[in-house]
């Protein structure tokens, strides 16, 4: 009986030490699939932090110091995990509070070149030769990034020269015509902020389903936002405008007019010039929207951003033509100056703060 005894107590002893062997190996395994994304926020103010994805219920900050760990990205909120004394949160802040874009074309560096915590920011790091690199969107003469590091990846900045030098070998990769339209069914992107494939737009990872380039924007203050009904405060280009904010944001400037910041003020017609432009249109980024002043016997225009580069911008619009056709175009500074729009000098270009 004792003997019994002793053989099962070695069999159950085996056992446990191979259950043992195979719940560290796979919780090993699970470790090492686990990628992280770490960042900085952009701007160098506090970040609010949400407890629920509409980003309505404020429970928490994020410091400009703060390393965040990004868990989920939308086109209009992320996911993420943050310092907050001795423990880490999680919530839920704008994705446009971390990135400048939430998809984009990704290139083999040529090189090794450092990286900065945000536009203008401190060192953070350098991407090397070979890396695998995701060219996201532009902010002066920065360009975000996403690029490989040990356990997962980071968003970072890098000189613009740098990213043209190393990763587009030295050109600008922009492959837009002017006025595309329903007729062109190639897919296009520039920086990796917005693409078009067939009529469908999509800007910043989200697409614009309910209505399509070359097609109908609409006459009414209602726009058709997923199936539904929603107040746009504006029709032809402003509710359009106004529409691709809400698609971005899940609101725009007359829902939510905390949630924007003019960055441009009033520029008077015929006063605009190239350098004013960029400078406001950089500082506004992607999704922004631009109104025009107005000139005698001349209405308000509205336009929103769906590019920006060192060179110049893309946009968006409903009704240039007084038929309420969408369409995107491509300007460099001195010709949208130079246009019937840049002539009319800007109402505002409000961009989405949160």
């Amino acid at each position: 009986m004792k003997k019994f005894m002793r053989e099962n107590l070695k069999f159950i002893c085996l056992a446990l030490i191979i259950l043992a062997g195979s719940f560290a190996i796979g919780t090993n395994v699970k470790k090492a699939g686990a990628a992280t994304r770490k960042c900085y926020t952009i701007n160098t103010s506090n970040t609010r932090v949400y407890s629920n994805t509409g980003l309505t219920r404020g429970y928490g900050w994020i410091y400009p110091t703060d390393q965040v760990t990004v868990i989920t990205v939308t086109g209009r909120y992320s996911k993420v995990s943050y310092p907050a004394g001795n423990r880490t949160k999680t919530g839920y802040i704008s994705t446009g509070a971390i990135l400048t874009a939430t998809g984009g074309t990704t290139y083999t560096s040529r090189g090794k070149f450092n990286t900065y915590k945000r536009d203008g920011g401190s060192y953070y790091g350098y991407v090397s030769a070979n890396d695998r690199v995701m060219v996201l969107g532009t902010r002066g003469g920065y360009t975000q990034i996403k690029y490989p590091v040990s356990g997962g990846f980071k968003y970072a900045f890098a000189t613009t020269s740098d990213v043209n030098n190393y990763l587009k070998g030295g050109a600008e990769n922009n492959n837009v015509n002017n006025n595309v339209n329903s007729n062109n069914n190639t897919t296009q992107t520039n920086t990796g902020t917005y693409s078009i494939s067939g009529n469908l737009l999509t800007v910043n990872g989200v697409a614009m389903t309910d209505y399509r380039i070359g097609g109908k924007y609409t006459n009414s203050y209602y726009a058709k936002v997923n199936g539904k009904k929603v107040y746009m405060a504006g029709s032809q280009c402003c509710g359009y405008a106004r529409y691709i904010a809400y698609k971005l944001y899940g609101c725009h400037d007359k829902s939510a007019t905390g949630k924007f910041k003019d960055v441009s003020g009033r520029v008077a017609p015929g006063k605009l010039t190239a350098q004013k432009m960029k400078a406001a249109v950089t500082a506004a980024g992607v999704g922004a929207h631009i109104r025009t002043s107005n000139r005698i016997g001349q209405s308000k225009h509205s336009m929103s951003i769906i590019a920006v580069t060192d060179s110049g911008f893309t946009v968006t619009d409903a009704n240039s033509d007084g038929k309420n056709t969408i369409k995107v175009t491509t300007y460099t500074w001195s010709s949208y100056v130079s246009s019937k729009y840049g002539k009319r000098g800007l109402y505002y270009i409000k961009k989405y703060v949160g």
